[in-house]
């Protein structure tokens, strides 16, 4: 006959087993998200329509290095830029709002016509000079950190 308290007796050891193997991977997920880089840009806000819209179209000077237009969509959603207008070539960073990138794409072509679209819902995007995802090794999952600035420089 079996004894009813030592399949008890498993059974609470092995939901603990569970427990502990669920935070154990809990965990390692966190310390392997610290060793993510962080990189720090410089960036004016643009949340309206209409500031979203012109954007960088007619600038002819690149922008400094660690400097950016933040586009913010309030809301998550598969974001598409292009480059109307646009005399400089420009890097574009999509990310979450915890500032985790999601997509990358790099070297816009200037004045194209053809719609630049995230791969994944993103709440920002942020335009910067071409080249400088590949210049500072941007990778998925890094992440950014946004100094709010008033104008570009010009």
């Amino acid at each position: 006959m079996v004894n009813i308290n030592n399949g008890i007796k498993i059974i609470v050891c092995g939901l603990l087993i569970i427990i502990l193997l669920k935070k154990i991977y809990e965990v390692s997920i966190n310390i392997r998200e610290s060793y993510k880089n962080i990189f720090t840009f410089n960036s004016k806000l643009v949340n309206t329509n209409k500031t979203r819209k012109t954007g960088l179209m007619n600038r002819k000077t690149k922008l400094k290095e660690n400097e950016g237009m933040l586009f913010d969509f309030i809301e998550p959603q598969v974001i598409s830029l292009w480059m109307k207008n646009t005399y400089i070539s420009l890097d574009a960073i999509y990310f979450n709002k915890e500032g985790k990138i999601l997509d990358l794409k790099e070297n816009l072509i200037k004045h194209s016509l053809d719609s630049v679209i995230s791969k994944q819902l993103c709440r920002y995007v942020l335009e910067v000079n071409g080249g400088t995802i590949k210049d500072k090794k941007i990778k998925l999952g890094d992440y950014i950190k946004i100094n709010k600035i008033s104008k570009l420089s010009k």
